[in-house]
């Protein structure tokens, strides 16, 4: 009988080990160690700091800057790739926990203690920790007296010289990191012709606990190879450009965040362009109406009459070519022949109509051009215009237009026309005309 009872008192043992055992390792399993858990809190913070930075990039605003010789600033802005200027490696963590001691480091003196609750007298009060109740209590007040009384609820002489120096430390603390701005890395990369170093920061603006205000910033500084063709330098030499938003979140023991992005924008530094190299063979401004010395112009046109003719003249109508010397780059001048007619008007006197007639003039003058750019001129004549009728004298000519090219080798000419006949007879015009180039 006692053997019975010894081998029913080890089979018990045996089991209650076994299932110890068992519930030992489920208990592991589903439970994880207080350093872990502040390890996945900063991976939580990093990760939400990181898709601040990458929305910083996408929405930012170009805050324009004029641009000198050959290169602009967007072309600087946009052959940058944002990808990658925040990485993803572990280094990035480690950088991140200075910010996490600077604003909710534990008092030093206190790691030796057996439990907070035995460091120090006072009462936390409805703070989930001692340094939320810091923080919160930094973010109401300007000065250590006013500190105090939040945090504790004691003013300062009633607290021991233990609780004072925690509570001093903590404050002082803050106070010496508010206004600091944090490193967070610096990457280098390559973006076509470019190598890139960009260098990325992080400042607090405003703590308004359990929330804070930051200002995140990513400086980019750009050189790039002036040998390589230029579509792809865009004519850039090197030059910097700063990314800066504001980023707003929340400012706890237990988690730091980093949720809306706003105010995102980018603006250039420095900028310094690539040499113009001249080209033997370089041509002046619109390379198919250069490639000898002279611009041939063919051109028609229709137009109003104004003035004391007017009464008498319904339309203008006529045709002109012109041979134009290229002077320089901008400035051509030359010579032209052309017809100029205008159609009389039906008039009625009583019960009786009347349609005069028309008349006709061929001017010859003298041409001048001014080019702007390659689309954008501005031209005039000057010459005698001399009548198709045997009984009509001729007269000064001149004539003024502004000209669009809106495609290549035609030209849209607004223009204003005067044929002064002296004895204050003129015939004038304002129409609207289109040349072609050969």
């Amino acid at each position: 009988m006692k053997n019975k009872y010894l081998r029913t008192t080890i089979v018990m043992f045996i089991g209650f080990t076994i299932i110890s055992k068992i519930g030992a390792q489920d208990s592991g399993n589903t439970e994880m160690k207080p350093f872990e858990i502040e390890r996945e809190s900063i991976k939580k913070s990093v990760t939400s700091l990181r898709t601040a930075f990458s929305k910083m990039f996408s929405t930012a605003k170009f805050v324009d800057k004029k641009g000198t010789g050959s290169c602009k600033p967007e072309d600087l802005v946009g052959k940058i790739s944002i990808d990658g200027l925040i990485s993803d490696n572990k280094n990035l963590i480690e950088e991140f926990s200075s910010i996490k001691d600077a604003y909710l480091g534990y008092p030093s003196h206190l790691r030796d203690a057996p439990s907070r609750e035995e460091a120090y007298s006072f009462d936390t009060r409805n703070y989930k920790s001692m340094e939320d109740g810091a923080l919160s209590s930094f973010s109401n007040t300007t000065n250590f007296a006013d500190f105090v009384k939040i945090y504790t609820g004691a003013d300062v002489g009633e607290l021991d010289e233990f609780d004072m120096r925690t509570v001093r430390g903590q404050y002082e603390n803050l106070k010496a990191n508010k206004d600091l701005e944090f490193y967070i890395e610096t990457e280098e990369f390559m973006s076509l012709s470019c190598s890139h170093e960009a260098s990325s920061y992080i400042k607090m603006k405003k703590l308004d606990y359990p929330n804070a205000t930051w200002v995140i910033r990513t400086v980019i500084t750009a050189d790039c190879d002036c040998s390589i063709a230029s579509e792809l330098t865009k004519n850039i030499q090197s030059g910097s450009i700063e990314y800066i938003a504001e980023t707003t979140g929340l400012i706890t023991k237990s988690a730091i965040t980093f949720e809306q992005v706003k105010n995102a924008k980018v603006t250039v530094g420095t900028l310094i362009c690539c040499p113009v190299i001249e080209e033997e063979s370089k041509t002046t401004l619109n390379d198919p109406k250069n490639d000898d010395k002279g611009d041939f112009q063919l051109g028609a046109y229709a137009g109003l009459p104004f003035g004391d003719e007017k009464d008498f003249y319904s339309l203008n109508i006529g045709v002109e070519a012109t041979y134009l010397f290229n002077l320089s780059e901008y400035f051509s001048a030359g010579i032209g022949v052309g017809y100029t007619h205008f159609t009389p008007k039906e008039f009625t006197v009583g019960s009786s109509t009347f349609k005069g007639e028309g008349i006709g003039y061929a001017p010859v003058f003298a041409a001048a051009q001014y080019r702007f750019s390659e689309k954008i001129n501005v031209g005039a004549t000057l010459g005698y215009a001399l009548s198709t009728d045997s009984d009509v004298d001729g007269g000064l000519y001149c004539d003024v237009s502004f000209g669009w090219e809106a495609i290549p080798n035609y030209t849209i000419r607004p223009r204003i026309q005067f044929i002064n006949l002296g004895d204050d007879r003129n015939f004038n015009s304002f129409g609207i005309g289109v040349s072609r180039s050969f």
